[in-house]
């Protein structure tokens, strides 16, 4: 019988099953096979079992970076994006306080200027 998760097993998300998982599969591998799955895993950034999860039903949509400037220069700007998104809900916040919006609005301008310069830096 199938029991529904209360909530999501991870807490970033990643864990996309609605369901309990309650089953297990053992299997052996020597020593040589489980250090490379181990490090496909990791490669990857997974865990072992959602690495074969993925490998044994098909699920292999996971982004892999080519090099570690990739993973940075992808961080990087999303941490940029949020830094921007914290901007624009103060501005907002101080927009609905205040009567004078054209200071702000200029605010919005430059941020939005910004987020075309991200957006172009990611399509190269």
């Amino acid at each position: 019988m199938k029991r529904k998760k209360m909530k999501s097993g991870r807490s970033d998300k990643s864990d996309t099953c609605q369901y309990i998982r309650n089953k297990q599969i053992h299997i052996r591998a020597s020593e040589d096979e489980f250090l490379e799955i181990e490090r496909r895993a990791i490669q990857e950034r997974k865990t072992i079992a959602k690495y074969l999860r993925d490998k044994a039903l098909g699920n292999n949509k996971s982004k892999i970076y080519k090099n570690n400037e990739d993973m940075f220069l992808t961080i990087s700007t999303l941490n940029q994006i949020k830094k921007i998104g914290t901007n624009i809900n103060q501005i907002a916040h101080k927009v609905n306080a205040h009567s004078s919006k054209e200071q702000y609005l200029e605010e919005l301008k430059g941020i939005l200027h910004e987020l075309k310069e991200l957006a172009l830096r990611g399509n190269r």
